[in-house]
């Protein structure tokens, strides 16, 4: 097995609410006061955090002649990630990512493809789903979480109202998270998948490169292990291992990012 210590509060609060990482920078979209379109009636650009008004937009947009996604998102919010999802289930998309693929956007967008398309300096990352083990740790975080709010003006009572309905949130979106990796057999080491109390991944062998204190940045190999209902275009030779060159790989190292190295998904 293999451990992996994202910090639980964090994770929470990305998943959740929406926090993510990210690397990028370009523009997909003609038109930057949209969070999608669709280009023509095969190509749909979808970009942005996998908030409310992104899957307002897919849902409004989204034409069923789309044959290709144009991928550029550092991810988001699960509930809202998952309803995104839905219209491209069982279409068997090219997904072409062109700056980020991460996050939610990795989890529940890209085990839906026909074809992945990693673009030159284009970037994948991982950094968990909501699993057990997330749950135990904001299980044992409760007293902190009750004392920073009450620290924000909250009432003892208010503050253990309001960590109760993030488990019970947590806890309804896990379910739909199992349903969705049940239907389209994402492994559970795609979702970096863990058990209540434990740090170690279910369903992966081998090591990463570099310790993971943020993210897994996802090379090729890893992808083909995890990925195998879709055709995976190579990476581009020039990069090497990785998705984009050295200077980022050094800066992702020195921010907690770690590249997937050895890692392979074994069911």
């Amino acid at each position: 097995m293999w451990r992996v210590a994202l910090p639980a509060g964090l994770l929470a609060q990305g998943l959740l609410l929406g926090a993510c990482a990210s690397l990028g920078g370009a523009s997909a979209r003609e038109d930057p006061a949209l969070p999608c379109e669709q280009r023509t009636p095969e190509v749909f650009v979808l970009q942005g955090e996998t908030n409310e008004a992104l899957a307002a937009c897919v849902a409004s947009a989204f034409r069923p002649t789309t044959r290709e996604l144009l991928l550029d998102s550092p991810g988001g919010n699960v509930d809202r990630a998952l309803d995104i999802a839905a219209h491209f289930e069982g279409r068997g998309l090219t997904m072409r990512v062109v700056d980020e693929c991460n996050s939610s956007c990795a989890n529940y967008f890209l085990p839906l493809a026909g074809r992945i398309i990693v673009e030159p300096e284009a970037i994948v990352m991982l950094h968990g789903s909501l699993d057990p083990a997330l749950r135990g740790h904001l299980m044992d975080q409760r007293e902190a979480f009750i004392r920073d709010q009450i620290s924000a003006g909250a009432t003892r009572e208010e503050a253990q109202v309001r960590h109760e309905g993030l488990l019970t949130t947590l806890d309804e979106i896990s379910a739909r998270q199992a349903g969705f990796a049940a239907r389209n057999g994402v492994p559970s080491g795609w979702l970096l998948y863990r058990r209540p109390g434990s740090d170690e991944i279910e369903g992966v062998s081998g090591a990463a490169d570099g310790p993971v204190r943020q993210a897994l940045i996802v090379e090729e190999a890893f992808m083909r292990s995890c990925l195998r209902r879709a055709q995976i275009e190579p990476y581009d030779a020039r990069l090497g291992r990785g998705p984009i060159g050295l200077t980022v790989r050094t800066i992702s190292r020195l921010r907690g990012f770690a590249w997937s190295g050895e890692m392979r998904c074994t069911s």
